[in-house]
């Protein structure tokens, strides 16, 4: 068998990161603490703006929603996110 013949196969894999029911993780550093839970638990899908998610952390950790408003909020290749207080330098 040549080169060309050789028919290569490749298999696609889901992220590592995901649970089994399919969920992405969102990591979540509030108030010193770090807190690991799953889109699902806070229902967050996807295609949620910053905004919503915020609004859903909020609702989670019942506290009011100017608790979050200086986080970022970081989507990684993986799909999962993370939720940090923004970084002040200097």
């Amino acid at each position: 068998m040549n080169n060309k013949q050789v028919k290569q196969t490749q298999k696609v894999l889901p992220p590592k990161n995901l649970y089994k029911g399919g969920c992405s993780m969102v990591h979540i550093r509030f108030e010193g603490c770090s807190y690991d839970v799953s889109e699902s638990q806070l229902g967050l899908t996807a295609n949620m703006n910053d905004n919503i998610i915020k609004q859903r952390l909020a609702q989670h950790f019942d506290v009011q929603l100017n608790r979050f408003e200086s986080y970022v909020i970081d989507r990684r290749p993986s799909g999962d996110l993370i939720v940090r207080p923004e970084a002040v330098y200097g």
